[in-house]
């Protein structure tokens, strides 16, 4: 029985039997028509959605919308207080899952036990634990949401149980049946997004950078779902496509979500003027609209992905600093067990930034210059899991002991 090959040189071959072609710009003609459509549908939605956020919607086309919007959805009364509990729920129960997918045989790129269960905590444990805490608590217990906000908080357990499932079964018919379901699930946020973005015509940073982290959600699973058809999008090997789907998850809907609850956060301690506000409008404006400019250098234009990359840096590297330097010293003092558990995850996570925000500039400047200082194998180690668990499960977690009461 012959010894097979390190799972980390079979990813390099295939990165570099890719390079080429994906470098170079006048190779785009070469990318299948369903590649071809998908970048024009995203290209038209980031250029739309980044026009509606900095210039402003016309009154009559907003109205239009609004009504468009408002037929889709029947809008019902639903108890914030049931929201905050179920969504609560499911983190937990989540978290007992993804313990147990420790020991899960997963299969193709998931078998590397990192990268799975990085994938799996996101819909596990983050999604609805990060959804918890995304209405608001003000007087009275009533809130009105479209009525697919209701089923998204029943159908979570199934789309991440589908999730879990389809990477143990690995890419086929029924691993994309069963990631279907979480395919779904994002969609159904999305669109709570995108109404309240048009409801609220916008609105504070804070609330916007939460609707657009919603809105990122449905990249993710569509990523995830390619990855379970075994579709080579854009000819990217399938570590490439799966690792996008980690991407978005967290680059994408964590992070915009946690920039929202540290907005909150100063908000509601009137921080609202001075230079924690200046900071926090600067670096979380960066942090929401970068993410997706990165991933569309990474396939077009070397010198579009490294000017993202430094960009995005520089918002990221913002945000740290007004997390650690604006929202900590906020915490009351002397604090409790809780506070003081709170103070500590948010450091982490600001340092968690900087150290990974590092690493994804110094990939890219070696990208432009056809220079391997760091790999991808490695960036999806250290850049990655830093990501993951030091960053979104830190911060998130931080947060929430934050707001849980």
């Amino acid at each position: 029985m012959g010894k097979k090959k390190p799972f980390k040189s079979e990813i390099v071959l295939k990165l570099k039997a890719q390079r080429g072609r994906l470098r170079s710009v006048g190779s785009i003609h070469r990318l299948g028509w369903k590649d071809g459509i998908l970048l024009l549908l995203v290209l038209v939605g980031v250029l739309g959605v980044h026009g509606v956020l900095v210039c402003g919607w016309p009154r009559n086309k907003m109205h239009n919308f609004e009504k468009m919007v408002g037929a889709m959805s029947l809008k019902i009364e639903i108890s914030w207080l049931r929201w905050r509990t179920l969504w609560r729920w499911w983190a937990f129960l989540g978290a007992v899952v993804w313990g147990l997918a420790l020991f899960a045989p997963l299969q193709g790129v998931a078998a590397v036990k990192g990268l799975g269960l990085s994938l799996l905590l996101a819909p596990l444990v983050l999604v609805p634990l990060a959804m918890s805490m995304f209405l608001q608590e003000r007087e009275g217990d009533a809130r009105v949401v479209p009525v697919w906000a209701k089923w998204s908080m029943y159908w979570q357990p199934v789309a991440s149980l589908g999730g879990v499932t389809s990477l143990v079964v690995g890419p086929g018919l029924l691993g994309i049946l069963l990631a279907s379901a979480w395919a779904v699930q994002t969609g159904m946020l999305a669109l709570l997004g995108a109404w309240r973005l048009s409801s609220q015509r916008g609105g504070p940073l804070e609330e916007v950078a939460w609707d657009v982290g919603l809105l990122y959600l449905p990249v993710a699973g569509a990523w995830w779902l390619a990855y379970m058809m075994h579709w080579q999008v854009m000819g990217f090997p399938l570590l490439i496509v799966y690792l996008t789907a980690i991407h978005f998850h967290y680059a994408g809907f964590t992070v915009s979500v946690t920039t929202g609850l540290c907005g909150r956060w100063l908000r509601a301690h009137e921080k609202v003027d001075g230079w924690r506000w200046l900071a926090f409008h600067l670096g979380g404006a960066v942090v929401i609209v970068c993410p997706i400019l990165v991933a569309i250098g990474f396939v077009f234009s070397s010198v579009l992905q490294v000017t993202m990359a430094v960009v995005l840096a520089f918002g990221m590297l913002t945000m740290a600093a007004v997390i650690a330097f604006g929202a900590v010293p906020l915490i009351p003092q002397p604090p409790s067990q809780f506070q003081f558990l709170a103070t500590w995850l948010l450091r982490i996570a600001a340092a968690a930034l900087i150290f990974t925000m590092a690493l994804a500039v110094l990939y890219a400047v070696g990208e432009f210059q056809h220079v391997v200082w760091i790999n991808i194998p490695q960036m999806a180690v250290l850049h990655g899991m830093t990501n993951v668990y030091g960053y979104s499960l830190c911060s998130l977690l931080a947060w929430w002991l934050l707001w849980k009461d």
